[in-house]
């Protein structure tokens, strides 16, 4: 759960805004495609990349049931690595129809051990110091974090003019994110952090503000606040829900069930109940302002994350969510209905609860340039450097 901070953190404190984001495989493949690899050229964290370096250095037993499903999907079903977790996710399901004993749930177990130690040695080869230095020294000359943070609602089309959020700001604001990293590695980590370059603790000299927000760029939102910078607070934690690259046996793939017998040898596939998700986040939900989702599949593989969102833009006093997308030829109705889609793995919504949060979801339809505000890697504009 989000700390609740006061005056006696911040002097000039006047309403904290919680905002949590998720953010997955497609911002680690942007990465690798500005930076490439200096030992696997032309290689990026893909599923189909994997399973290509796993084949060629013979890194699998051959009656390794998930890589023999594996070996017979076509390269275009490999797409994102919900195509992976969704070969785990048919295997379990086929076990519980056929009430299989707990050894099949000990073998599917120690068949993904294998493919995850696998996986470890293909990071190490992929992400490597030289793209960890190279993005970090970008990172710094074009103050990516800085700009991400503080001007992602540049980013929204001018279908999003019905926004609330961005109607609530005020100076000396707090800006408290909660990121949710579901990469292995520390790419994202290493982008976002607020190092002494982008960030100063003390900006001015009589109020301890340390960050700057546009509320309303363009006046999208109408004349509140127009193109105001407002002058507030910002705190950054980043977690990793799945695991590290750096701790090996930290690291969980699998499925999630929205009905599941916690006692039943199915948990062993069940990511959730691993990373115990119940227990260390859910009561982040409640409190959360705004959601964003960038570079993931919308894969009901992590429907347990998805439904808590769902649930929340749907209450009493909902949140809104800002879901960054690379779909092209879909429209944005079709990106919600993947992201209802996707809530399966965590439980079942109403048509009604569906229509209530769709209202408050907004589309970024993503283009391939990598150009945006949030996550984006556009350099620097002199003129702009703060």
């Amino acid at each position: 759960m989000y700390i609740s901070y006061t005056r006696s953190d911040f002097e000039r404190l006047s309403g904290q805004h919680n905002i949590m984001v998720l953010v997955g495989n497609g911002f680690d493949m942007a990465v690798m495609h500005r930076y490439c690899s200096d030992r696997l050229p032309g290689k990026m964290t893909s599923y189909a990349d994997f399973f290509e370096y796993v084949r060629y250095f013979h890194l699998c037993r051959e009656d390794n049931r998930i890589y023999t499903e594996i070996c017979a999907q076509k390269r275009a079903e490999m797409q994102n690595w919900c195509d992976f977790e969704g070969v785990i996710d048919r295997l379990t399901t086929e076990g519980q129809a056929a009430n299989r004993s707990e050894n099949y749930y000990n073998l599917l177990e120690n068949d993904l051990m294998e493919l995850q130690n696998a996986f470890i040695r293909f990071l190490n080869d992929v992400v490597t110091p030289d793209v960890m230095l190279r993005l970090n020294a970008d990172a710094m000359e074009n103050q990516w974090a800085g700009h991400s943070l503080s001007r992602f609602l540049r980013d929204l089309p001018d279908t999003a003019s019905g926004m609330r959020f961005p109607l609530g700001l005020e100076h000396y604001n707090l800006f408290n994110y909660q990121l949710f990293n579901f990469n292995y590695t520390s790419l994202l980590d290493n982008y976002l952090y607020p190092d002494r370059y982008q960030f100063d603790a003390h900006l001015h000299h009589n109020v301890d503000t340390n960050f700057r927000f546009e509320c309303n760029p363009n006046a999208l939102f109408g004349s509140y606040h127009a193109d105001w910078t407002l002058s507030g607070y910002m705190l950054l934690s980043i977690i990793h829900p799945n695991g590290m690259q750096n701790v090996p046996r930290s690291m969980i793939f699998g499925t999630e069930f929205a009905d599941y017998q916690k006692n039943h040898p199915v948990k062993k596939m069940v990511k959730s109940f691993w990373t115990l998700n119940d227990f260390k986040y859910s009561r982040y939900f409640p409190e959360t302002e705004l959601f964003l989702i960038f570079g993931m599949a919308l894969s009901n593989t992590d429907g347990w994350w998805m439904y808590r969102i769902a649930e929340r833009l749907c209450d009493a006093s909902p949140a809104e969510l800002i879901i960054y997308f690379f779909a092209p030829g879909c429209t944005d109705d079709e990106i919600r209905a993947k992201f209802f889609d996707a809530c399966s793995g965590g439980g079942t919504l109403t048509e009604e609860q569906k229509q209530a949060a769709a209202k408050n979801i907004y589309v970024i339809q993503m283009n391939g340039e990598n150009n945006t505000n949030f996550l984006g890697f556009t350099e620097l504009n002199p003129a702009e450097e703060t």
